[in-house]
C-alpha cells in the first residue's frame, strides 16, 4: 500500500468529518483530537489527552509503539486489534497514518463487521445477502467472518455480536460431539459435507437443520474458508412423518375392511395385486396370476363380458370403474365388489387403472334374510323405523307410517319426528351423541304427524354397528302412550284423593306408592315420630321395632305376600322409649298399599290383666281342690281315730302328727289369701 501523505487542511477536514472514524495523537499515544463518528463508536464523550490504551485493548502495547515508530518513518501502518465500544468489546481494524504537517499520528478506525461484509461482496458476491435461507462465511478455523440477514434473524443475533466467534458457539449443544467430529474432519481435509441436527431457539422452539459446508479458496489474495448454508426442513420432517402416518393408517383401514388393491398396466395387460385381492382370488404368495388373460379364468365368464365392457367406458369416457362380480374359490361363489379410476399420461392417454375391492358374500348372501326380516317388522304392532347415521328416515313399517303419517317417499322427515317447537337442537344432537358412542336411549316425548297433530309417544332406539364401519345409525321403537297418558292422569288424580283421605281418617294411616311412604298425624301421635323422620318402609321398621325390626320386617313381607289376610297386634317402641301396643291391618292394590294402624294398648293390657286374673284363679282352684285337700284329709283322719278311742292325742307323736296337718292348712289358706287379694 503506497504512504498517503495528509495535509493540514485535509487533516483537519478529516477529523471533522461527520463519516469517518479518526483520531489525531502524538508519538506517546496522547490523543489530540477525535472526530465525532469515534466518540460515537466508543462512547466518550471527549477522548482529547486521554491515552490510547484507553479504548485499544491489547496485552502487547509495543505492538502499536512500533506501528507508530514506522508510520514517522513514511509509510502507512495497520494492525487489528480489540477496542473498547458503546456496544463492549468489538474487533476493530486501525489503520495508523502520519501527518507531516502537524507531526500527529492519524488513526483511522474501522469496525470488522463492515470490512468482512465489504470483504465477503468482493468474495462471494451480493447476491447472497439476499438468499432466504441463512448463510454464514467462517475462515479456515471456522470462526465467523459475514453471515446475511437470514441467518441473523434466525439466530436473533448480529453480526457484530458473533464476529470472529466460532460457529460451535453459535449452534451450541444442539450439535452432537460425533457431528462436531465430522465437521472437524471436514475442516481438516477441506472437504465438503452435510450434516443435521436439532437446535431449540430463545422461544424453545425445535427445528431441525441440514447444514452444508463448503470450502472456498482465493489464492490470488491468500483467502480460504468455508461457506455454510442451513435450511430449515422441520416442515419437510413433519410432512414426511404427516405422509408416512398417513399411509399407515390408509393401510391400517384397508386392512381393517379387508379392501384389496390393484393396478393393471393398460400398455402391458400386467396386473398387480397386494396381498388381500390375492386372498379374496383365494390366493396366497406368489401363486396368483400377472397377466389380464389369467385373470379372466378366475371370473365367471358371465359376469366378465360385463367387466371387460365396463372397463373400456372407463378408459374412453367415464374415467371411473364399478362392478360387482363373482369368482369360484374352492368351488364356493363368492362375490366381489370393486372401484377403480383410470391415470392418464401427460398426454391424456389412459395408462393404469388403479383399483380397490372387497368381498361383498355375505351381504349378498343375506338378502332373503333382510327381507324375512322386514317381514317380520311390518308383522309388530309398533311404529318400527330405521335411520342412517346422519339421522335420515330409511325405513319405516306399516304401523309406524299409519302412526305419523309420513312415507319414505317424502323429504325432510323430522328426526324421530319430535316436534321442532318444543324440542331444541341440542335436546336432539344430545340423543344422537348417546346413540354414536353406541348407548341405547329411551324416553317419552311429544311427537308430531304430518297432519300436525300432538301426542305423547314412548320411544326406544338402540344404536346399529358392524365390525368394519362402527356406527351405522339406529332402530327406532315407539308407541302412541296418550291413552297410558290419560290413565295415569286419572290414577295421580285417584291418588290425590286417597292421599287426602288416608291423611283425614280418625286413626293411624299410611300410603304407599311409586316409592313414596306418606304418615297422617295419628301415626306421628302414636309413634312420636314426625312424618320427615320416617319417609320409607325401611325407615319405619327401624324407627318402630328398633332390634325387632328384621323379625317384624319377615312377618310383614310374608303377610303381603299373602295379600294380608288378617291383622297383626305387634308392640312398637316409641321416639321416647314407652311401649305401645298397636294393630296393623294392610290393604293391597296394584302398586298401591294402604296400613291402617290403631293403638290398642288399653285394651292389650287390660287383656293382659284379665289373663294374668284368670292364672291366679286357676292357681287358686288348684290350691282349693288340691294341696288343701291333702291337709284337711289327715286332720279329719285324725279325729275320725280320736272319736274312735283308736288314738290317745296325750301322746306326743300324735299331737305332732295333728299339729304338722294344722300348720300345713294354714300355709295354703295364706297362699290363697295371697293370690285372691290383686283379683
Amino acid at each position: 500500500m503506497q504512504p498517503l501523505q495528509i495535509k493540514s487542511s485535509f487533516s483537519s477536514l478529516l477529523l471533522q468529518s461527520s463519516s469517518v472514524s479518526a483520531c489525531a495523537i502524538l508519538p506517546n499515544g496522547t490523543v489530540v483530537q477525535a472526530s465525532t463518528l469515534l466518540l460515537q463508536y466508543t462512547g466518550f464523550t471527549s477522548l482529547q489527552g486521554l491515552h490510547l490504551s484507553k479504548f485499544i485493548i491489547t496485552a502487547d502495547w509495543a505492538v502499536i509503539t512500533e506501528h507508530i515508530y514506522n508510520c514517522e518513518q513514511g509509510g502507512v501502518q495497520q494492525g487489528i486489534f480489540f477496542c473498547q465500544t458503546a456496544q463492549g468489546k468489538s474487533k476493530t481494524q486501525v489503520e495508523f497514518i502520519f501527518d507531516d504537517s502537524s507531526g500527529h499520528i492519524i488513526c483511522l478506525f474501522k469496525p470488522m463487521a463492515s470490512i468482512a461484509i465489504a470483504d465477503f461482496n468482493t468474495r462471494i458476491g451480493a447476491v447472497a445477502k439476499q438468499m432466504a435461507f441463512p448463510v454464514v462465511l467462517t475462515n479456515a478455523a471456522l470462526e465467523i467472518e459475514w453471515c446475511n440477514e437470514a441467518f441473523e434473524k434466525f439466530y436473533e443475533i448480529t453480526l457484530e455480536e458473533i464476529l470472529y466467534q466460532h460457529i460451535f458457539k453459535v449452534w451450541g449443544s444442539g450439535i452432537t460431539v460425533q457431528k462436531r467430529e465430522r465437521l472437524k474432519q471436514a475442516v481438516q481435509h477441506k472437504k465438503q459435507v452435510d450434516i443435521s441436527f436439532d437446535f431449540t431457539t430463545h422461544k424453545n422452539l425445535t427445528h431441525n437443520l441440514l447444514i452444508s459446508l463448503v470450502p472456498y479458496a482465493d489464492t490470488a489474495k491468500g483467502i480460504e474458508g468455508f461457506y455454510i448454508r442451513q435450511v430449515d426442513q422441520t416442515k419437510h420432517k413433519q410432512n414426511q412423518q404427516i405422509l408416512e402416518e398417513s399411509l399407515e393408517r390408509l393401510n391400517l383401514i384397508l386392512g381393517t375392511a379387508k379392501m384389496g388393491v390393484w393396478d393393471i398396466q393398460l400398455k402391458t395387460d400386467t396386473i398387480t395385486f397386494d396381498a388381500t385381492t390375492k386372498k379374496l382370488f383365494g390366493h396366497t404368495g406368489d401363486s396368483f396370476t400377472t397377466t389380464i388373460a389369467e385373470w379372466q379364468r378366475l371370473i365367471l365368464p358371465e359376469d366378465y363380458e360385463q367387466i371387460q365392457r365396463q372397463i373400456q367406458e372407463a378408459v374412453t369416457t367415464t374415467g371411473e370403474f364399478h362392478a360387482i362380480f363373482r369368482v369360484r374359490i374352492n368351488n364356493e361363489i363368492h362375490y366381489l365388489e370393486g372401484h377403480a379410476t383410470i391415470v392418464k399420461n401427460s398426454a391424456g392417454l389412459a395408462k393404469t387403472i388403479l383399483g380397490i375391492c372387497w368381498d361383498i358374500t355375505d351381504t349378498v348372501l343375506s338378502k332373503e334374510k333382510i327381507e324375512l326380516q322386514n317381514q317380520l317388522l311390518q308383522s309388530v304392532q309398533e311404529a318400527v323405523q330405521v335411520f342412517d347415521k346422519n339421522g335420515n328416515l330409511v325405513y319405516q313399517n306399516k304401523f309406524a307410517e299409519d302412526l305419523y303419517g309420513y312415507n319414505l317417499q317424502q323429504a325432510n322427515v323430522p328426526f324421530l319426528m319430535l316436534h321442532e317447537s318444543k324440542y331444541t337442537i341440542d335436546e336432539v344432537a344430545d340423543i344422537q351423541n348417546c346413540l354414536q358412542t353406541l348407548q341405547p336411549w329411551s324416553g317419552e316425548r311429544e311427537v308430531i304427524t304430518s297432519q300436525g297433530n300432538l301426542f305423547p309417544a314412548f320411544i326406544g332406539c338402540s344404536p346399529l354397528t358392524d365390525e368394519v364401519q362402527g356406527y351405522k345409525g339406529f332402530v327406532a321403537v315407539s308407541f302412541d302412550v296418550s291413552m297410558q297418558k290419560n290413565a295415569q292422569e286419572s290414577l295421580v288424580k285417584s291418588l290425590h284423593r286417597l292421599s287426602n283421605t288416608v291423611e283425614n281418617l280418625p286413626v293411624g294411616a299410611v300410603l304407599i306408592h311409586n316409592g313414596k311412604f306418606e304418615v297422617n298425624n295419628y301415626v306421628e301421635q302414636i309413634t312420636g315420630f314426625s312424618r320427615n323422620e320416617i319417609q320409607t318402609v325401611e325407615q319405619w321398621f327401624v324407627a318402630a321395632y328398633r332390634e325387632n325390626a328384621s323379625s317384624v320386617k319377615a312377618l310383614y313381607m310374608g303377610d303381603r305376600e299373602k295379600g294380608f289376610p288378617a291383622s297383626r297386634i305387634v308392640p312398637l317402641t316409641r321416639k321416647n322409649g314407652d311401649t305401645r301396643w298397636v294393630q296393623f291391618s294392610g290393604f293391597l292394590d296394584a302398586d298401591v298399599e294402604i296400613w291402617v294402624l290403631q293403638d290398642v294398648t288399653e285394651q292389650k293390657v287390660a287383656e293382659l290383666q284379665i289373663t294374668s286374673q284368670n292364672e291366679r284363679l286357676k292357681q287358686i282352684a288348684h290350691l282349693q281342690s288340691h294341696e288343701v285337700r291333702r291337709p284337711l284329709s289327715n286332720i279329719m283322719g285324725l279325729l275320725h281315730l280320736f272319736d274312735e278311742n283308736l288314738l290317745d292325742l296325750s301322746e306326743p307323736q300324735n299331737r305332732q302328727l295333728l299339729l304338722k296337718s294344722g300348720i300345713e292348712l294354714d300355709e295354703v289358706i295364706t297362699k290363697i289369701v295371697y293370690k285372691t287379694r290383686n283379683l
